[in-house]
């Protein structure tokens, strides 16, 4: 028998051998299997389900809490912003951060001016003040701008000041630095270091706080601008010690008042027919001009009228041509510089040296020499005109024509010592009449000098020297006297020297005349 046919013979034992009892108990087996089977596979889909929705539910409160959390555990880096200058504490009320709008006591005065003010403070006929008497002639002469004039220079020099903001102080002054920081988590300031000194937080004034740190120092006995820079600003986090993030301006600017200001000096003066040349230097010790980003110019008038202006180098001499004049016209120069002097003005315009001239004429007086009773002179043609004669010379004191002098004559003599005459010269050149004058004074002479010594005095007479000095032969003693209570006495010419006579245990006066 085949292995099928074996097969087929056990599956036919097996059935018959199934009786309803096993069918009953199988089929219950199998019904319970399959309802269990059924319930876990419902309860695994409801786990899934749940645990879906937890996991969503958990993503939505961790968000909020990263939004809630995260700031909280993030502090702000305080920022920098910038320093203020006063003179007196500044106001507890003064606000933070921007440094522009604050206002401190001692207030900043900008530099730049719309409208730039020009002002002459200066006596330059003495040379008092804050400028120089430097530039004038041989004499001293200086004439003062009308200020009419000085307005013309304004409006023809237009001058814009420098831009920054300056704080005004004396020398040895207390000031206040007040640092301003952005710190809205008032992290604890440790230090900052000012002009590459560190100073640690006990060092600031008291009612600084987290945001103002207000600092006093002075200002010694420095003249001129002071710069005051900050660095390297520290705060505590925690245990750790970090930087401030610096953002505003490290730097501002003192100005100390100061009596060294620009002066100017003028050389090498040389005056034609229709032009003049001079050197100028200009001094400044302080760099007020260039720190307040000023400007140094020389301008030349007509009257009221500006007709020229020059640029002046500050750091070295300039030399300066105001050509294309006129002959025989008075001009005006005037070196004007434009700067902050430091005295709480702001920025302004400063005569620092004037000077009236009169350009050359066709004729001029030339090696004029003046004595006590005479004067000298030489009369210079331009060259450039040909067709000339001199028509007439005369002497005048005051509006009185004293005499008239020979055209060829080059002195005139037998004048009166410390008088002021005018010599006037008409003359032709090119078909044109004109006149040229020459107003002088004579010097004076010497004024004589007496001298009395006793020699001997008695109780009945007295004897006694005279010394009398008369360099320029201009006086005569022409009178002694004995002086007295009860009388005077008159010598009888003036070579006496004694006087007798006289009362004892009495005061006598001798006077010579």
């Amino acid at each position: 028998m085949n292995d099928k046919n074996r097969r087929d013979d056990i599956k036919i034992d097996i059935i018959s051998e199934i009786n309803d009892d096993i069918i009953e108990k199988n089929s219950k087996r199998r019904f319970e299997l399959f309802t269990k089977l059924a319930e876990r596979r419902k309860k695994k889909k409801k786990i899934t389900i749940a645990c879906i929705s937890a996991a969503a539910s958990f993503m939505l409160i961790f968000g909020i809490l990263l939004a809630v959390i995260i700031p909280t555990l993030t502090k702000q880096v305080p920022v920098y912003q910038g320093m203020t200058v006063s003179g007196e504490f500044p106001s507890a009320q003064s606000a933070k951060a921007d440094a522009e709008n604050l206002l401190p006591a001692y207030m900043p005065v900008s530099l730049s001016l719309t409208e730039p003010t020009y002002i002459n403070p200066y006596n330059l006929s003495t040379g008092n003040g804050k400028g120089n008497a430097n530039g004038h002639d041989k004499n001293g002469k200086t004439d003062i701008p009308e200020e009419t004039v000085v307005e013309q220079v304004k409006d023809s020099l237009n001058i814009v000041g420098g831009e920054k903001s300056i704080y005004y102080a004396e020398k040895n002054q207390d000031i206040y630095i007040t640092v301003h920081v952005d710190n809205p988590d008032s992290f604890e300031i440790l230090s900052f270091t000012l002009n590459g000194k560190k100073y640690s937080s006990y060092m600031f004034e008291e009612g600084s706080d987290m945001e103002n740190l207000v600092l006093k120092v002075n200002v010694g006995d420095t003249e001129g601008v002071i710069d005051y820079t900050i660095d390297a600003i520290k705060y505590i986090d925690g245990t750790e010690i970090k930087d401030v993030r610096m953002e505003g301006d490290k730097t501002v600017k003192v100005g100390v008042a100061t009596d060294k200001q620009p002066t100017a000096v003028i050389s090498s003066e040389k005056i034609a027919f229709n032009d003049i040349f001079f050197s100028i230097t200009v001094t400044d010790a302080l760099k007020l001009i260039e720190l307040s980003g000023g400007r140094v110019d020389a301008v030349l008038y007509e009257g009221d009228n500006i007709i020229a202006t020059k640029s002046i180098s500050i750091t070295e001499g300039t030399g300066i041509t105001f050509d294309n004049l006129k002959p025989a016209t008075e001009y005006t120069y005037v070196i004007a510089a434009s700067y902050d002097a430091l005295d709480g003005s702001g920025f302004n315009t400063y005569i620092l040296a004037a000077k009236t001239f009169t350009t050359l004429e066709a004729l001029m007086f030339n090696n004029v020499t003046v004595g006590q009773e005479n004067v000298s002179f030489n009369l210079l043609w331009d060259e450039k005109y040909i067709e000339r004669e001199i028509v007439s010379i005369s002497l005048y004191q005051g509006e009185t024509k004293i005499k008239d002098i020979e055209t060829t004559a080059t002195a005139i003599d037998g004048l009166l010592c410390d008088n002021e005459y005018t010599v006037i010269v008409e003359y032709k050149n090119n078909g044109k009449t004109d006149n040229v004058y020459l107003k002088f004074t004579t010097a004076a002479k010497a004024k004589p000098t007496v001298a009395i010594t006793r020699s001997s005095i008695t109780q009945t007479s007295v004897e006694f020297g005279v010394s009398f000095t008369d360099t320029d032969g201009v006086g005569e003693i022409s009178r002694i006297e004995l002086l007295h209570r009860s009388g005077n006495k008159t010598a009888e010419n003036t070579a006496v020297r004694s006087f007798s006579g006289v009362l004892s245990n009495n005061t006598y006066t001798v006077k010579v005349t």
